[in-house]
């Protein structure tokens, strides 16, 4: 299969490097306890903080879909990402197979949507009301769900596009197994309502396990790719997780 060349592969990859390091310092400062920016009850954001979150699914959203456009021989501002149908219709522009990104599709679409509520109905509950609603923990969920799942995006097409480094490869595996702990964590939050008191203490400590197991998946460190005399380390890549 004939791949379409990419003006410039490396500029397009630090692009979107830049503006996803850049939405993850914004969430991480918004969830820093920053003075007036607080939640303002158990996991529910209002006002400011609010605004600022949805601001940021508009960010995740353009740079999604600035890194697709960037592989286009040709710009086509008609080409939209709407629905299932556009991505894979997009996907097929860039020459690489949609059916190996069809699990990505469904939280794609619900992010395009989302921004669509946000910058077209300005997220109010209805057209005759000026309120939006709040920000609570199923969007804070779903903030971070999109995050990954657009980084899922990114490493399957760039490695389906051109050569990528043994780190690279890796940085992707890392960020397919935190997309599939992640859903388990929502498995776990729906349930947890539903537990007994008695049972809610360990159901709580399962929660924060996997936050942390979700974090500690992401990380990458020289000692997992080269030894003591830095030789490189059979094995550093893992095997795939399927989702």
């Amino acid at each position: 299969m004939t791949r379409p060349p990419i003006a410039d592969r490396e500029a397009t990859r630090l692009r979107f490097m830049t503006n996803m390091s850049r939405i993850a310092a914004i969430t991480t400062f918004l969830h820093s306890g920053v003075a007036g920016l607080e939640q303002t009850g158990l996991f529910r954001s209002e006002g400011v903080r609010a605004d600022l979150l949805r601001a940021v699914v508009v960010f995740l959203h353009a740079s999604f879909e600035d890194f697709v456009r960037s592989h286009f021989r040709k710009p086509n501002k008609k080409v939209s990402f709407s629905s299932n149908s556009d991505i894979e219709r997009a996907l097929k522009r860039l020459k690489v197979e949609p059916a190996l990104y069809k699990d990505l599709f469904p939280p794609l679409t619900q992010m395009t949507k989302r921004r669509h509520q946000i910058v077209h109905r300005a997220d109010l509950c209805d057209a005759q009301s000026d309120t939006s609603n709040p920000w609570n923990i199923t969007d804070d969920w779903q903030l971070i769900h999109w995050h990954l799942v657009v980084a899922v995006f990114y490493h399957r097409v760039r490695k389906a596009t051109g050569p990528i480094s043994m780190v690279e490869d890796r940085a992707r595996q890392n960020v397919e197994c935190a997309l599939v702990k992640n859903i388990e964590f929502a498995r776990e939050l729906v349930a947890f309502p539903k537990l007994s008191l008695e049972e809610r203490q360990q159901g709580a400590a399962n929660l924060a396990e996997l936050s942390n197991n979700i974090l500690g998946t992401l990380k990458l460190n020289v000692e997992m790719f080269l030894d003591a005399d830095g030789k490189p380390i059979e094995g550093a890549l893992i095997p795939d997780v399927q989702t």
